[in-house]
């Protein structure tokens, strides 16, 4: 399916990675480095997007559901948030609305493959600030973790290409 080979390919990069000649923590300047949380239900595609990133040196976090998602973001200050729009307890459309009320709020990623649907519906009050589209390829995932590290909030910014099957 497409999701197995958006997996195989987000692995595939960080053993690439992994298997370079520099180790993941020379890539980046600490500064470069972000703490992000992933709010995902399907743990497979969660757990190898969290590796992907690790491997980089970021520090990541899992929550499978919204209500978990929301607990994490109340406790601990993220700086990247990446949020399902489908999850199993509530649209990640509310999670991002919630989000947009805390006291510090950040860089939100909407993670979809309905992304031209998406886009006809959003506004501001969403709190969204990327939209990417499932599956992505491995440099749009950079540039979403470029565009967070410069704080580029672009309301209805969408990388990746609209409606691809998931």
């Amino acid at each position: 399916t497409t999701l197995r080979r958006t997996i195989d390919r987000i692995l595939s990069a960080a053993r690439a990675r992994r298997q370079s000649q520099l180790p993941a923590e020379q890539h980046y300047e600490c500064d470069d480095l972000l703490k992000i949380l992933i709010i995902e239900d399907n743990e497979q595609l969660s757990a190898a997007v969290k590796e992907r990133l690790q491997i980089e040196g970021h520090l990541v976090s899992r929550a499978a559901s919204a209500k978990e998602g929301l607990r994490a973001l109340q406790g601990e200050r993220f700086d990247l948030a990446l949020v399902d729009l489908q999850l199993p307890d509530m649209s990640g459309l509310t999670v991002t609305k919630t989000i947009m009320q805390m006291h510090h709020r950040p860089f939100v990623v909407m993670m979809t493959g309905h992304v031209a649907m998406l886009a006809r519906s959003l506004s501001p009050e969403d709190g969204i600030d990327v939209v990417l589209a499932k599956p992505w390829k491995d440099g749009e995932l950079q540039q979403v973790l470029d565009k967070a590290r410069q704080g580029q909030r672009a309301a209805q910014l969408v990388a990746g290409q609209p409606d691809r099957d998931q």
